[in-house]
């Protein structure tokens, strides 16, 4: 079975966890910093267009939206595409995507956004702080933990589980393969001369092409 056969896998698990993410985005995070869907969708956008991306109307929260599922289809792949190999990424599904989705949060919030047109601080985000200094919410934080290890993780090596191409076996008939081998064995096979031809019985004269002495 080829790597191209694994597009089914990847683009679902890109299609479902984008969209769960652009859904929870929407109600947790829209709720939490009074953020219209556009807005949020906006945002995503940052990461291209940087500030710009507030006064790009439709045209940036389209953008964002774009970014977003071709985001998730790189995540699935990454673990798709070797689970070809290390077939325990299927095995062991409902463990190892979680954790991967760990490790993809990891490195989106200290590689990916700190290089970005956001310039990210490299640190995971968290609730507002008070008048201390404290931070007085983690929701956020925890928001994002459960988000990238069940939406992410655990959608993407789902797939890659339960939607893996089955791998198509070709079987021969017995009688194609009889007919197809027959030739070879009577050219290679070796000769025993002494059997006697048929119809001549046991008689070595006949068998010559002479007739028997009386």
């Amino acid at each position: 079975m080829g790597y191209s056969k694994l597009w089914k896998p990847i683009i679902v698990a890109a299609l479902v966890a984008g969209s769960a993410d652009l859904v929870y985005a929407c109600i947790h995070i829209g709720s939490y910093y009074k953020m219209a869907p556009l807005q949020i969708f906006q945002s995503i956008a940052r990461g291209v267009l940087g500030t710009a991306a507030k006064e790009g109307g439709l045209g940036s929260a389209g953008l964002g939206i774009a970014l977003e599922f071709l985001m998730t289809s790189i995540m699935a792949a990454i673990y798709i595409v070797p689970a070809k190999q290390i077939t325990d990424l299927r095995r062991y599904w409902w463990l190892l995507g979680p954790c991967y989705g760990i490790v993809v949060m990891v490195v989106m919030y200290t590689v990916v956004l700190p290089l970005s047109a956001v310039h990210g601080s490299g640190a995971l985000p968290d609730g507002p702080r008070g008048s201390d200094g404290k931070i007085t919410d983690h929701q956020m934080l925890y928001g994002t933990i459960l988000v990238h290890m069940f939406i992410v993780g655990l959608v993407v090596s789902g797939c890659a589980r339960f939607l893996w191409p089955k791998e198509t076996v070709r079987v021969r008939s017995d009688r194609h393969d009889g007919a197809r081998r027959r030739p070879d064995a009577i050219a290679t096979g070796p000769l025993d001369n002494s059997i006697p031809p048929h119809g001549t019985g046991d008689c070595p004269d006949r068998a010559a092409g002479r007739e028997p002495a009386p």
